[in-house]
């Protein structure tokens, strides 16, 4: 039979059968590839053909088989106009002979036939459909591998629904990561499953699965066992058993109705499965009904699967492995389904099996099969096993000796390693008997399937380790992820190394001399320490031949200079000793069976070896970080004592690691503590704060004078009625009253917030007009840069817009500022009035008392940037005590020796951080203005003059500093300087060569944090190696990530910055976000429970430190302050010449960032330079003058999305000559204005 259709006849035939002597005929060999070569150069011609071959059931047949022009990027479809259903194909035999043959660890036996079957997912479709599922409607199984599963299945595909499956060993938090994704409408489970001779409860799993399910309507439970129905399921919601369900499938007469097959096309999902979230969220990959074509063309074509064939099915549901055997029945044969470990009750169970089922292929893990050797589980001499013809091996490399091993069981049975992913919906790579068969290697592909071993550039590669790669496309690829719209996050995870490749990430060589296949390993665990790249998988086969070893692990360390050595660590086996012959027999095996090459450079012992080692060059610190994440109650528990907080009562647990992150766990649950007295703590007379400015003399506060303030403070607040959850708002410079207030409000149980004195009146209302605040504290005017800047004006329309004030505070910036008129500004007076009844009518002032409140009772809430619209209130409680102090303490020694520059006004998270530092005992050196007046030297007088320690400016003041060469004096003394810190944007490389040129002895450093994370999270530790650019230091205790666009954690490549669990510097949540809803959409709406900063970075994949990048949303930051292109949009878009505007950002080769605002002018309007004038001075009034635009250009259209949002990422990359993609546009022909404009050259 030649291929019907083809341009040109086929190689061979695909009904062939195998000869006799497979085993050594070359014509076969030569054969097969001349098959197999064909079938990808005419992919058509072939798939057309198969499709008929294997007699796939439709209504309407395909009209066209794919289109070759479109890329293997894009998912090209498949049998477009064909009209079938996947279940219709499994049931076509409705016959007596056996499709299921139910046993497990219990060893009870019942058949099923393909009739009965046929009848059971009739009555089963049936219910489902009177219960309401319908086409495209999602079933989640989280079950063993039990009957009641194929019939759940096969019902809900009947009707075009889509199944999905979790392995029933998950637990709950791992569970969820895969369904939350998909919102299912039905969850399959059964009460309990054996597992090696134990009932494995699975309802009180099911139970918190169902909670975090919401669109759950039918939570269907199967009783594994008669009186399991006696069971309460009562507390899980929506839930029946499934029994009980099936009775609505029959009518009225008890029959049952007839059988309909929903008619879906070919690309119709049909089947979620899930990669193992090795890197992050396991990826929600989408199959059609091409997962019928990978299994039933696979062996229908080469090893020869018919109606007699029995099949051993001993996978729980949740894999693609379970899929592809189901798929089977398509071929009529018997599937044996073993519930639990097939070596259970006793170790030759498996044996039995295969004797009692006359079993002729099996599929099992290497870990099943190594376990087998080791333990030397040999079927007995009264056991028949000769019907065991093929034994499959998926999952890693088999060792040599396994082989060794089956064959003394039996040289007839066909012993393989297999290889296939969850995306290629099943094996693509396995041996067959139709070919010369050699330990450890595959001779056969799938037909139609272009895949190749590539080196890094993407070459084809023969005789060299390589990546394997998909160059075409089949049928059995997935149709892309679950709600990857526009299949950008499906790309970037397969194809972003090599274009229009599929990359499995896993690697091969490909034999030269036989063509075959050895597969090695995932292609992150390769060596290469000798120029010789190899897999950790070829040293495990020769150690673990060693009876003293029992387990081995291998793996790559580098140097500073990237020299690479093999590391490898032995875990030896009870009763054996690790010893120097040892180590040289280890050495002498693998030079002998590898080469001198492979030999480990270092072989260490070690007490266990982890499932999943990723450390490179592992050392102190990273090991503690490691174990700090890993223990998050034991670690944040043992700080709390280190650090010494104080409370009046201690916490009855640290956290409860069940609660999900985006519902924000609660930590120190039943603590009471005040955040004030814990920053009050020391009384003494060593300086607290070192008070100074452009305009002001120096003044030195004690930390008892600070405590005796506060106290003054406090009370007067008392008097004045200030209670516990009063929200008192802060709106002034960096000043001492500031720091005295907050404490004093605190202490009573109130909050603080401020915003930055440089906001106008209109963005100073969208933060403080959200909480209803009860006080405001102001200043009359603050200096900046040589200047008065008044602030009283704003005051005044401030206060006018908002009612609940009670009391505006208003310090006196000099003596002589108690003259101002403040009659204008309801409910004000000047502090110094309002603190003086603080005192009694003796003059003296009340003991202090702190309320004692939980540890997440709010104390601050500081402000989002706003760059997405309105800026979002994050409450933040006691927390703000943990990150700058256990960063500090840990890592970066500092102590009350310790004098830091603040230069910050209050409204930022940054000045909350630096206040926390008095925890510590450290002097503040509190500076109000720019530390570069009144002389450009001012800076570094500073430092001299009060011994500055450690400073935090931002990255626009050092990039002056360096720009205009404010080098400190040769008579200037700087080197007290021994941390300066640097935040907000990415540091230049010239800024560390301008420092180094000052002293080498500064640790100068870029550093990472967010306001919701209430502090710096990252920087650089003198306790690591430190690179220009990197970042070296994680704070303990916190789990922090870089994920790609799907959830998946990544290395070496940009990426989001997330944290995958909670730390008790983590915000609580929005202010009346009530139900947290507005924080999880915010927050957890990109990746399910991983917190999304916002922020972009990359891990270096050699020194592991990290690379911070950009904002993800892209918000501008032209002059240090960053802001949201819509607090721009705000006032921009109310002149009426402007229809529409857009503003991003522009950079030039150094790096430096200006604003740059687009124009649409609405019709019979004109763009001129008095409007320009008149949006600039608009924008400085509402906003500051470091938010006007550097430049204004008339644009002819504004692009958006298909959502309707406006493509700011889009038109940022044209004009900084990067390239994009225009998928998402809804309107791409106006990007054409946005480049080449005049006005933006030569930036």
């Amino acid at each position: 039979m030649t291929m019907t259709g083809s341009k040109q006849p086929a190689p061979s035939t695909l009904n062939r059968q195998p000869s006799a002597d497979a085993e050594g005929d070359d014509d076969v060999d030569r054969d097969f590839w001349d098959l197999h070569k064909w079938s990808v150069e005419h992919l058509v011609e072939f798939w057309a053909e198969l499709w008929d071959f294997i007699g796939i059931i439709s209504s309407k047949r395909f009209d066209t088989v794919i289109d070759l022009n479109v890329p293997l990027s894009l998912s090209p479809r498949w049998f477009e106009g064909a009209n079938l259903n996947c279940a219709e194909n499994l049931l076509k035999y409705r016959d007596e002979r056996a499709a299921l043959t139910v046993t497990g660890e219990d060893l009870e036996i019942e058949s099923i036939t393909y009739g009965q079957m046929f009848e059971e997912v009739r009555l089963y479709a049936a219910a489902f459909r009177k219960f309401g599922l319908k086409k495209g409607d999602i079933v989640a199984c989280y079950m063993s591998n039990r009957k009641e599963a194929i019939f759940v299945m096969l019902a809900v595909v009947s009707i075009g629904a889509i199944w999905t499956g979790a392995f029933p060993f998950l637990g709950v938090e791992a569970t969820l990561k895969r369904f939350q994704q998909l919102n299912p409408k039905v969850l399959l489970t059964v009460d309990r499953y054996p597992f090696r001779g134990q009932e494995v409860d699975l309802l009180s799993k099911v139970k918190e699965i169902v909670k975090g399910l919401p669109n759950l309507e039918k939570v269907l439970i199967v009783a594994s066992k008669p009186n399991s129905h006696s069971k309460d399921i009562s507390g899980i919601k929506n839930s029946c058993f499934l029994n009980d369900f099936l009775e609505q499938g029959m009518n009225e007469d008890g029959c049952v109705p007839p059988m309909k097959f929903e008619q879906v096309s070919f690309s119709h999902p049909v089947v979620i499965n899930y990669t193992s979230g090795t890197t992050g969220l396991p990826k929600a990959v989408v199959h059609g009904s091409g997962i019928l074509m990978a299994p039933v063309g696979w062996f229908s074509i080469v090893n020869d699967c018919d109606r007699d064939t029995r099949w051993l099915h001993v996978t729980p549901v949740g894999t693609i492995v379970w899929v592809s055997q189901v798929v089977m029945l398509f071929w009529g044969l018997t599937l044996v389904l073993y519930e639990g470990d097939p070596f259970s009750p006793n170790p030759v169970q498996f044996w039995n099996l295969i004797e009692k089922f006359k079993i002729n292929i099996s599929f099992i893990f290497p870990n099943v099969i190594d376990e087998i050797q080791k333990r030397e589980i040999y079927p007995t001499k009264t056991q028949d096993v000769s019907s065991l013809k093929q034994l499959f091996v998926g999952g890693s490399p088999i060792k040599n000796q396994n082989f060794d091993f089956m064959n003394e069981i039996s040289n007839d049975g066909l012993f393989s390693a297999s290889y296939g992913s969850t995306e290629m919906a099943g094996l693509c790579i396995t041996v067959s008997k139709l070919l010369p068969v050699y330990k450890g290697e595959l001779n056969t592909v799938l037909l139609g399937a272009s895949m190749q071993v590539v080196d890094t550039t993407g070459k084809p590669v023969v005789g060299e380790i390589g990546e394997i790669v998909l160059s075409q496309s089949t049928p059995t690829l997935p149709l892309g992820f679950w709600n990857d719209v526009d299949g950008s996050a499906y790309r970037e995870k397969y194809f972003s190394k090599y274009p229009d490749l599929f990359a499995t990430g896993d690697c091969a060589v490909i034999n030269p001399v036989t063509k075959n296949w050895i597969i090695l390993c995932r292609c992150d665990e390769t060596l290469n320490p000798k120029g010789t790249r190899f897999g950790a998988s070829e040293i495990y086969d020769i150690v673990e031949t060693f009876i003293e070893v029992q387990d081995s692990l291998c793996v790559s360390q580098y140097n500073k200079d990237m020299d690479e050595r093999a590391v490898l660590f032995l875990k030896i086996r009870n009763g054996h000793t690790y010893s120097d012959d040892l180590i040289s027999r280890i050495q002498k095996a693998i030079e002998k069976q590898l080469s001198v090459l492979h030999v480990p450079d270092v072989i260490i012992e070690v007490q266990e070896i982890p499932v999943c080692f990723t450390t490179r060059n592992p050392d102190g610190f990273r090991d503690l970080h490691k174990w700090s994440t890993e223990h998050l109650p034991e670690f944040w528990g043992e700080l709390w004592d280190f650090i010494g907080i104080l409370s009046s009562k201690r916490f009855d647990s640290v956290i409860d690691l069940n609660v999900p992150l985006s519902h924000s766990p609660k930590w120190f649950e039943g603590a009471k503590l005040n955040c004030a007295e814990n920053l009050l703590k020391y009384r003494d007379e060593r300086a607290a704060l070192t008070v100074t400015g452009e305009d002001s003399d120096t003044q030195i506060v004690t930390y008892a004078q600070m405590f005796e303030e506060a106290r003054l403070y406090a009370a007067a607040f008392r008097k004045f009625g200030l209670k516990k959850g009063d929200v008192v708002v802060c709106y002034m410079s960096n000043r001492k009253e500031a720091i005295f207030v907050m404490q004093a409000i605190v202490s009573i149980g109130a909050i603080w917030t401020g915003a930055l004195p440089f906001l106008g009146v209109e963005a100073t209302l969208k933060r403080f007009q959200q909480l209803n605040p009860k006080v405001l504290l102001t200043v009359n005017r603050y200096p900046f840069r040589g200047q008065e800047i008044d602030l009283l004006s704003k005051v005044k329309e401030i206060v006018k817009g908002l009612p609940s004030l009670e009391q505006v505070l208003i310090v006196a910036s000099k003596p002589d500022s108690h003259s101002k008129d403040i009659s204008g500004i309801k409910n004000s007076c000047f502090l110094n009035d309002f603190v003086e009844q603080g005192m009694n009518e003796d003059r003296c002032v009340p003991p202090m008392k702190f309320e004692q409140v939980s540890f997440s009772h709010p104390v601050v809430i500081n402000h989002t940037s706003g760059t997405t619209g309105l800026p979002k209130a994050l409450v933040h409680g006691s927390g703000i005590l943990m990150a700058p102090v256990a960063w500090f303490s840990l890592v970066n020694d500092r102590d009350r020796n310790t004098r830091s520059l603040h230069v910050t006004p209050v409204g930022t998270v940054v000045w909350i951080s630096h206040i926390a530092m008095l925890f510590r005992g450290a002097t503040l050196i509190i500076y109000e203005g720019d530390p570069f007046l009144p002389n450009p030297t001012r800076f570094w007088n500073l430092v001299e003059k009060f011994k500055i320690s450690s400073a935090f400016i931002f990255p626009s003041v050092i990039d002056e500093m360096q720009k205009r060469g404010i080098y400190p004096t040769k008579n200037q003394d700087v080197s007290s300087l021994k941390y300066l810190f640097v935040a907000g944007s990415s540091i230049k490389s010239q800024h560390y060569d301008f420092i180094k040129d000052i002293s080498n002895d500064i640790l100068f450093s870029a550093s990472y944090g967010c306001t919701e994370m209430t502090s710096i999270y990252m920087t650089v530790s003198k306790l690591l190696p430190g690179y220009k650019g990197e970042l070296n230091t994680v704070l303990l205790g916190a789990s922090v990530e870089v994920v790609n666009a799907t959830g998946n954690r990544v290395v070496g490549e940009i990426g989001e910055i997330v944290l995958s669990k909670s730390t008790p510097t983590l915000t609580l949540g929005f202010w009346n976000d009530v139900d947290g809803s507005a924080y999880r959409e915010k927050y957890f709406s990109k990746y399910p429970d991983l917190f999304a900063t916002g922020d972009c970075a990359i891990i270096n994949p050699v020194t592991e430190n990290w690379i911070i990048a950009c904002r993800c949303d892209e918000s501008l930051n032209p002059k240090g302050t960053r802001f949201g292109a819509s607090e721009i949009y705000d006032v921009v878009e109310r002149f009426l010449e402007v229809q529409d505007s857009l503003c991003v950002s522009q950079y030039n080769k150094d790096m430096e960032e200006r604003a740059v605002l687009f124009l649409k002018i609405r019709n019979g309007h004109t763009y001129s330079e008095k409007l320009v004038a008149q949006i600039r001075k608009a924008i400085e009034k509402h906003l500051s003058v470091l938010h006007v635009p550097d430049v204004i250009i008339e644009i002819q259209e504004i692009p958006y999305n298909i959502s309707s949002k406006k493509t700011e990422i889009i038109v940022k990359k044209i004009i900084n000559n990067q390239t994009y993609n225009e998928d998402t546009v809804r309107n791409p022909e106006c990007l054409q204005y946005y480049r080449n404009i005049p006005a933006l050259q030569d930036f």
